[in-house]
């Protein structure tokens, strides 16, 4: 009657929890009901959404074999005449039944150079090492070159995805982060201020508020009629947490930019950390998805109701 029970919980709940709800039973019994779940699940016989629920839902998330990695799921919008996909990671605890923590990560230029669409694996990957597992879900919006995270249009598409993704995947909304590398840090610094009280933290890497000669500026904290865009940057974002990494060999980004604006976030009061690798380059962010105190510091971030 026991296992009865534990297969009919399984079928009403097929996906991502598949596994976890059989963890009771023997390891015989485990193994064929998740292959009949995931053989169910992958024929479509197996559905608790309606036929309009399918609509509105093109890309269920999919039940997972033992031991498999979870999967990155592909998401869409449309925005005026331009149509954009994302990628979202979903952690294996996921449930319906609380919020959660939720990541914007945004990439580097290589990604964008490559013209494909962006799904984040290697960032995935570094948040699948931590250990315990990070409870967040991360959605990954894709900015192609020649376009760049500051212009409006790759901004509004940022923030459409990760309305999409709070609303899908039921997330707090007080506990959203901001993170990226790179080109990615620079769209770090230029999002969270044309939206402030919307991140409860930031991490910049090897990032800076200028852009690298070869790319265009065309945003305000480049223009050299600022004073100083620093103290500009440092007041648009308050007294948001912010997380700073850099490599001291940088020579793409020099360290001597993200020395200054720390520097600069401290003086005005700012909520700063600040950590330099004295022996890396600009490739440093997979030192820093390591850092062991990084994940629970940026969870515990939040704004205030």
């Amino acid at each position: 009657y026991a296992r009865v029970n534990m297969l009919s919980s399984v079928v009403r709940t097929p996906g991502l929890w598949a596994e976890e709800r059989t963890d009771r039973l023997p390891g015989s019994a485990k193994k064929c009901v998740l292959i009949m779940v995931t053989t169910l699940s992958a024929s479509g016989l197996l559905s608790c959404h309606s036929p309009e629920d399918k609509k509105e839902d093109p890309h269920p998330v999919q039940a997972l074999s033992p031991g498999s990695p979870l999967p990155f799921l592909e998401r869409s919008l449309t925005g005026g005449a331009e149509h954009y996909r994302y990628t979202v990671s979903v952690p294996s605890m996921w449930h319906a039944q609380q919020t959660w923590p939720v990541i914007v990560f945004l990439h580097g230029l290589s990604v964008g150079r490559g013209g494909k669409r962006h799904n984040g694996h290697r960032f995935g990957e570094a948040l699948r090492k931590v250990t315990p597992p990070v409870p967040v879900v991360i959605v990954f919006p894709h900015c192609p070159l020649p376009h760049l995270w500051h212009e409006p249009a790759m901004q509004t598409m940022v923030m459409q995805a990760l309305e999409q993704t709070v609303q899908e995947f039921h997330g707090d909304k007080h506990r959203v982060y901001l993170v990226g590398h790179s080109l990615g840090g620079f769209g770090v610094w230029t999002l969270a201020m044309a939206h402030p009280g919307v991140f409860a933290a930031l991490v910049p890497i090897a990032s800076s508020i200028h852009l690298p000669n070869e790319l265009p500026c065309g945003v305000h904290p480049c223009d050299p009629a600022t004073v100083n865009p620093y103290r500009e940057v440092a007041q648009k974002i308050g007294r948001t947490p912010v997380w700073m990494f850099h490599g001291a060999q940088d020579r793409f980004v020099p360290v001597a930019e993200a020395r200054e604006l720390s520097h600069t976030l401290r003086s005005l009061g700012a909520n700063v950390r600040y950590t330099e690798y004295a022996e890396l380059d600009h490739r440093c962010w997979k030192r820093t998805y390591a850092e062991p105190d990084l994940w629970p510091w940026l969870l515990d971030q939040h704004l205030e109701p």
